[in-house]
C-alpha cells in the first residue's frame, strides 16, 4: 500500500507543462497528417532501437515492438544517515507517446530524453502513453491502457551503464505473468539522462528525488 501511495503523490505532484520545442517533432508529422500521430498510426517495423542497446540481452524471438514512449519523472532515494549511501526507492514518471518519430526519425527521438529533463512540463499536444512507478522494491508497473497497451508489472533483467555521465543505466525488463493485463513481454529503458544520486547522504534529506527522463520500447507477444 505504501508503494501505492508514494506513487500516486509523486505523479499528483509531476508537472509538466512550459513552453518549449518538445512537441517541434510532433508538430512537424500532425502537419502532414492533420493530425496528432498515436500508436496506430505507424508502421513500427520499420523503428530500430539505439545501437548500443546491443550491450543488452537482446529481444526474445516472436516479439513485435508495439509503442515508443518518452518517460519523465524522478528516480527516488531514501538516506538512513548523512554517511549512507543513497538507496533506491523505485521511480515514478509520466509516459509520452513518441511512436511515430520513433518509426520516422530516429535522430530527433534521440534528443528527446535530454530536452524533456530540461522541461518543467509538457507543451500541448503531447499525448501521454500512461505512468510508470514501483508496486514494490523490484517490481516496476507500467500502466499503458490509454494507448491500448495494458498494464505490465516487469523486473530488471539486465543493466548495462548509459552513455550519458550522471545518468541511470539503460535496462532490460521482463514482464510478470502475474498482474500483468496485456500483451507486452520486454521493455527496454534507454537514452537515459540524469536520475543518479550523488555518492553520499551528506546534504541530502531523509527521502530526495533526482529529475530523470529516458527512452521505453514496449515489446509485445501474444
Amino acid at each position: 500500500m505504501w508503494s501505492y501511495l508514494m506513487a500516486a503523490s509523486a505523479l499528483s505532484n509531476l508537472a509538466f507543462a512550459a513552453a518549449v520545442p518538445m512537441d517541434f517533432p510532433l508538430r512537424l508529422y500532425a502537419a502532414k497528417s492533420n493530425k496528432i500521430p498515436n500508436v496506430a498510426s505507424c508502421d513500427l517495423a520499420s523503428a530500430t532501437m539505439p545501437t548500443a542497446s546491443s550491450d543488452l540481452p537482446p529481444v526474445s524471438p516472436g516479439l513485435h515492438l508495439s509503442h515508443v514512449a518518452i518517460g519523465r519523472g524522478t528516480q527516488n532515494y531514501t538516506c538512513s544517515s548523512p554517511s549512507a549511501t543513497p538507496a533506491p526507492v523505485g521511480a515514478v514518471a509520466y509516459l509520452y507517446n513518441v511512436s511515430c518519430i520513433a518509426a520516422y526519425n530516429a535522430a530527433v527521438l534521440a534528443t528527446l530524453p535530454a530536452t524533456a529533463l530540461t522541461l518543467d512540463s509538457v507543451p500541448a499536444g503531447i499525448l501521454q502513453s500512461g505512468s510508470h512507478y514501483f508496486v514494490d522494491g523490484t517490481t516496476a508497473a507500467f500502466d499503458m491502457s490509454p494507448v491500448g497497451v495494458g498494464f505490465t508489472l516487469a523486473k530488471k533483467v539486465a543493466a548495462v551503464p548509459s552513455l550519458t555521465a550522471g545518468a541511470v543505466p539503460w535496462l532490460k525488463l521482463g514482464y510478470q505473468t502475474t498482474g500483468s493485463v496485456g500483451t507486452v513481454h520486454e521493455i527496454y529503458r534507454m537514452q537515459t539522462v540524469g536520475g543518479s544520486a550523488p555518492a553520499t547522504c551528506a546534504g541530502m534529506g531523509s527521502t530526495f528525488q533526482v529529475p530523470y527522463a529516458s527512452e521505453y520500447w514496449f515489446w509485445s507477444g501474444q
